[in-house]
């Protein structure tokens, strides 16, 4: 959990600057691309996490429960929201705003540090996480275009790419995109 570093007193202090919200299943809680500047702690209920993918369809990028935060990259500062949040069941939430907050770690500033802290691990969480499924998402698609005869990658390179060495798979990849383009060229 995102605060597990504070304790109980720290921890009543800290839920003091947020405000208690209520939605209803399928409340629109954020909307993607719209300002912000505050995130939300799930405290009952379920929210599911949904970004754009055309003009009336989207992907599920998560569903949070209990304890779960989001919109943090907006309360940290990016005045946009990277994505939607719908409620899925009735849910409670405790919001907290970027101009409260600030106003806080004023007068509480050992709260706010493991507050950021506490942030700033989570995030890194998910990027690992995010940069896993990227990964994966490219090895499945380079994985089928070989198989359609579209990429031209060894059994041996695409060993290489799966293992994660940055530099040997950009050399890799780029020796795929001249093969291609070689096989593609009249003779």
């Amino acid at each position: 959990m995102f605060l597990e570093d504070l304790t109980r007193d720290e921890m009543h202090h800290f839920e003091a600057v947020g405000k208690i919200r209520s939605f209803a299943p399928e409340d629109l809680i954020v909307r993607e691309n719209q300002p912000g500047s505050s995130f939300f702690m799930v405290i009952t209920g379920k929210v599911e996490i949904r970004k754009s993918v055309g003009s009336a369809t989207y992907r599920k990028l998560a569903e949070l429960g209990p304890c779960s935060i989001f919109g943090e990259v907006c309360f940290l500062g990016v005045e946009s929201r990277s994505a939607s949040v719908v409620a899925l069941q009735p849910c409670k939430l405790l919001e907290f705003h970027r101009p409260d907050f600030e106003q806080f770690i004023q007068t509480h500033p050992v709260i706010g540090l493991k507050v950021y802290r506490g942030l700033a691990r989570e995030l890194a969480d998910r990027l690992v996480r995010n940069n896993d499924e990227l990964r994966k998402a490219i090895l499945w698609a380079m994985d089928e275009m070989r198989d359609r005869n579209q990429l031209f990658l060894s059994n041996k390179s695409l060993a290489a790419l799966t293992s994660g060495a940055s530099s040997e798979a950009a050399a890799i990849m780029e020796d795929a995109v001249h093969s291609a383009r070689d096989k593609k060229r009249p003779t």
